[in-house]
């Protein structure tokens, strides 16, 4: 895999008003690169819509792909480790939604989009088309990355201020239950917050895109995967312990599940080994 340094990636944080419902708006940029640059990206289960202006643009997502050159695409809510692959030259910028907050800006329920790739159309993104041919002009004019993220909020808090798609109080409960302990089971977040286990099943399936079991297990991967990349553990088979794994094969198979690579391997890579 590539340095990311080649794409000059950037994240940036959005205004008070949205920074509730958008994790980052991110840019890439590199008007003379002629390598094929691959990316791998591990998977939140957030949505992101991405306007390409460089050349080719590919992604990669389990037994999917999409290719794209100049135009705006998708990429739905998924367990899987996505890859964008750049071609030629690099320009473009995402918007990353955290997993419970999609729904504000989409036409349609979040598992409707689960695990698809796209090209965006204003069927699922209202005023997507026209948006991308304002942020094309203001790339085209002066480059300037406030304007664009001037446009791009604009036309988020439109659609939030018009959307018929409600704040979820019970499922934004059970996130911060489930971010705040790795181990808490379903029957658990059941019982603490007073609501049907069905209910959980059916809020994650309409607003979130992916099972409440398969998200407890990619949080709990996240977690793990933060302390391997920050360093912070004193052995593998400790840190598994420590993350709530019954034992070491559960706990890399669970990674390599989400990460296509060992939890070794990865601090390998993280060291730069």
């Amino acid at each position: 895999m590539k340095d990311i340094e080649k794409i000059n990636f950037q994240m940036i944080t959005p205004s008070d008003e949205l920074k509730d419902f958008v994790q980052a708006i991110w840019f890439t940029e590199n008007p003379t690169n002629t390598e094929e640059l691959t990316f791998k990206i591990f998977n939140d289960c957030g949505a992101t819509i991405v306007f390409n202006y460089g050349d080719a643009l590919s992604y990669e997502q389990n037994q999917y792909t999409l290719d794209t050159k100049k135009e705006c695409s998708a990429i739905g809510p998924s367990k899987d480790l996505l890859r964008m692959i750049f071609n030629g030259k690099v320009l473009s910028v995402g918007i990353h939604f955290y997993p419970a907050t999609g729904h504000h800006f989409f036409n349609c329920p979040m598992d409707e989009l689960s695990d698809k790739l796209f090209k965006m159309t204003d069927e699922y993104f209202s005023g997507g088309v026209e948006l991308y041919s304002k942020l094309e002009q203001a790339f085209a004019k002066s480059g300037d990355r406030l304007e664009v993220i001037s446009l791009i909020e604009e036309h988020l808090k439109t659609l939030l201020k018009n959307t018929k798609s409600k704040p979820q109080s019970a499922l934004i409960n059970i996130l911060k239950g489930i971010h705040m302990n790795h181990e808490i089971t379903l029957e658990e977040l059941s019982n603490k917050f007073d609501i049907s286990l069905r209910d959980i099943q059916r809020l994650f399936k309409t607003y979130v895109g992916v099972s409440p079991k398969v998200y407890m297990r990619l949080n709990k991967v996240k977690h793990v995967k933060e302390r391997i990349a920050n360093d912070e553990f004193e052995s593998l088979t400790q840190l598994s312990m420590d993350s709530g794994y019954f034992d070491q094969a559960h706990f890399i198979r669970d990674f390599k599940a989400f990460m296509e690579e060992t939890p070794k391997k990865y601090h390998k890579i993280k060291k730069g080994e």
